[in-house]
């Protein structure tokens, strides 16, 4: 790993990643370095530090980073996890872009913003954005087709053009009122509304439904928790191969299934 000082005060300062040229396939990145008898601790990790670097598939990085520069760890092919510190507060451009395995990504508590083409062509299936998030920019999820569950909360009030653009099995879930839900509406991305689902459980127990129709399973999320609520069945029609895949995986895993039938 090479280093940049930053800062130097003394015997301490701080330094920046900017290059990577080995083939190890693990990395633990210290939190201190120590040079000419100098400590320095690392803060950032620079412009294009990681960049194609195809032979890593898993990177630990310390608490101590608080930048990431653009196109940090992008073409990482081989890259399958990353936790991103919580001192960081901006996934910048091209941050992840092109790295196809990427399957795993813990954000950080404190992101606020999540840039162009950040995450473009990852491989994860879920993701939580954290509650202090503001903005989801253009292509930022751009080309993640396995992603089939996004969780958009509140404090998010804009999301860039493309934003998920190619992921064909989405499913957002939001609150009722959100800019999540206007964006879904707006691009015709279902959305799974965590108060809706709760006003329908409360309305099937208080007049004793047992039998329910629900047209558009999307994913299965309501038909799962309206199915787990006792003495309850549920009839459910999906009309996209994709997501009528998605929702008997669901069903499945939630045990849930009583019969499947399938109409063409």
């Amino acid at each position: 790993v090479q280093y940049k000082i930053l800062t130097e005060t003394g015997n301490v300062g701080t330094v920046q990643i900017i290059d990577y040229d080995n083939n190890k396939a693990q990395l633990i990145i210290p939190e201190i370095i120590t040079y000419d008898s100098k400590q320095y601790t690392v803060v950032d990790i620079g412009y294009n530090a990681f960049n194609n670097c195809d032979t890593l598939t898993d990177i630990k990085l310390p608490n101590s980073i608080t930048g990431i520069g653009d196109g940090a760890f992008s073409r990482c092919t081989s890259l399958t996890s990353i936790i991103i510190p919580d001192s960081v507060k901006a996934i910048p451009y091209n941050c992840f872009s092109g790295s196809t395995s990427l399957s795993y990504v813990k954000l950080p508590d404190s992101l606020e913003c999540i840039r162009q083409s950040s995450f473009n062509d990852c491989s994860f299936k879920s993701l939580v954005i954290p509650s202090t998030v503001t903005s989801i920019e253009y292509n930022a999820f751009g080309g993640c087709r396995l992603l089939e569950k996004i969780v958009i909360p509140n404090s998010v009030i804009w999301i860039g053009n493309n934003a998920f653009g190619g992921a064909n099995s989405l499913t957002i879930y939001g609150e009722t009122g959100s800019y999540a839900e206007e964006y879904a509406k707006k691009h015709f991305v279902p959305i799974a509304r965590k108060d809706f689902v709760e006003y329908f459980k409360n309305l099937i127990i208080e007049n004793n439904y047992t039998d329910i129709l629900e047209i558009g399973s999307a994913i299965g999320y309501t038909t799962v928790n309206l199915a787990l609520l006792e003495n309850v069945y549920v009839t459910t029609i999906e009309y996209n191969d994709a997501r009528y895949e998605l929702c008997m995986e669901n069903i499945k895993d939630f045990n849930v299934e009583d019969d499947e039938k399938r109409h063409c």
